[in-house]
């Protein structure tokens, strides 16, 4: 059985070749190594190209500039494996990997496979265990009950992710599973939930195989829109009415609601901490916004999202502006 792994890359010179490497070094030898040259303009061309001269498994692709969920899509095109597999430029995995995680989709006939991942940063290496049955899961119900229903519920670590996983070829042709190229935030999320939505057979493998690398200081606020909130409410919706006509479980609404909330509440402090102040007061002047915190049970946020909650709370406008541009202010001169 051959597996595809396909990387979309972008200006990843400083850590493709680490990744390749960690790819072509695997136990399981029967694969392919898709690489997506998602219009670069550093060295990653040179660079991938050089190994692929070295490596006949690797098959080097460009493509203008269209966004990781077009480059993952392109590579779809291209593989020829049994099971597809993604791994992003910066990271890399574990020698076993595949070959843990194919001999388990091999003796189960599985349509997904998902394995554990560890983070790494300047500072440290933190596993990050999944808190899933680590049994067969072999109907629709057990997977709704085991792994959809984290999307609602929360404790949801991992399952959205591309990289921590395997897929059936078969299956996702199937299923015609394509990422959303429309999207530019979350495509792997929803990516995720329409595969769960439609698998049959899947298993959870507690071991840390996929290494997150977290190196980049800016790449949490890179990863946030000047429109934000409305992605937030978009989820939300999309996941209430998903609940009403397919899902079914009880109490989605308010918890959905604090998670629109925390997630907010979190873009607000990093907007703060990046001193877009007035990204700040747009976003705590919207209705919607101001709906959710009206009805949420502030108590249960953590300390000092519950204060910022307060703040927000105040009905005079005048008030609300001063205080928050006095935790603005602090927050400014703690960063000095």
């Amino acid at each position: 059985m051959e597996i595809s792994i396909i990387i979309p890359v972008f200006n990843s010179d400083k850590y493709i070749k680490k990744c390749i490497n960690s790819i072509l070094e695997q136990y399981y030898s029967c694969l392919e190594v898709i690489i997506v040259n998602d219009g670069s303009t550093d060295n990653t061309r040179s660079i991938c190209q050089e190994l692929a001269s070295n490596d006949s498994r690797i098959k080097y692709f460009e493509i203008e500039n269209s966004g990781p969920a077009v480059a993952r899509n392109y590579g779809l095109s291209k593989a020829t494996g049994d099971y597809i597999g993604f791994v992003d430029a910066d990271d890399t995995i574990d020698a076993n990997m595949y070959q843990t995680m194919i001999n388990a989709a091999e003796i189960n006939d599985l349509d997904i496979v998902m394995c554990g991942y560890r983070t790494v940063s300047n500072i440290d290496t933190v596993d990050i265990r999944i808190n899933i049955p680590c049994q067969l899961m072999e109907t629709t119900e057990s997977i709704k009950e085991n792994i959809i229903k984290r999307y609602y519920f929360g404790d949801s670590e991992g399952i959205s992710s591309l990289c921590n996983k395997i897929y059936k070829r078969k299956f996702l042709e199937q299923h015609n599973l394509r990422i959303d190229e429309t999207r530019v935030r979350a495509e792997d999320y929803w990516f995720n939930l329409n595969a769960f939505m439609n698998c049959e057979r899947f298993i959870f493998i507690n071991e840390c195989f996929y290494n997150y690398f977290n190196v980049n200081d800016s790449s949490v606020m890179k990863s946030f829109r000047i429109n934000q909130f409305e992605l937030f409410l978009e989820t939300r919706n999309k996941l209430i009415e998903l609940n009403e006509n397919v899902f079914l479980f009880d109490g989605v609404n308010a918890r959905l609601d604090k998670d629109v909330l925390y997630s907010s509440l979190e873009y607000l402090h990093i907007m703060m901490l990046t001193q877009e102040f007035s990204i700040v007061i747009d976003f705590v002047n919207k209705k919607e916004f101001m709906d959710i915190l009206d009805k949420s049970n502030i108590n249960l946020l953590p300390r000092y999202y519950c204060f910022l909650s307060r703040v927000l709370s105040v009905k005079n406008k005048k008030m609300r502006l001063v205080l928050l541009c006095l935790i603005f202010a602090s927050l400014k001169v703690r960063r000095k």
